[in-house]
């Protein structure tokens, strides 16, 4: 069930294309449609999704395609103020770097 996903898509305002969804303790879990991809440090992440989110084709082609390229980890929301770079992806739109 993707209902929560659905509710924050109908929060979106005007000119917004994503937002970001987050667990209980603020760390990302993924986009409302799509999942996330980031660039701390110099390192590609993409949250860890044991407990929540979808595992979506695109993210799962990045982890097996690009293997040490790209790994799981637990991402606090606050840290993507500090993101050299980051995309969201899924098999609709493939892969979408994020602007602003």
């Amino acid at each position: 069930n993707r209902l929560e996903n659905v509710l924050a898509s109908a929060e979106l305002g005007s000119g917004y294309q994503e937002v970001l969804l987050c667990n209980r303790l603020d760390r990302v879990i993924e986009g409302s449609r799509s999942n996330l991809v980031v660039c701390l440090k110099g390192k590609w992440l993409t949250p860890e999704l044991s407990t929540s989110g979808i595992q979506g084709v695109v993210r799962a082609w990045l982890l097996d395609e690009l293997p040490g390229l790209i790994e799981e980890a637990s991402i606090p929301y606050k840290a993507l103020c500090d993101a050299q770079a980051m995309f969201l992806c899924n098999s609709k739109v493939g892969i979408v770097p994020v602007l602003q």
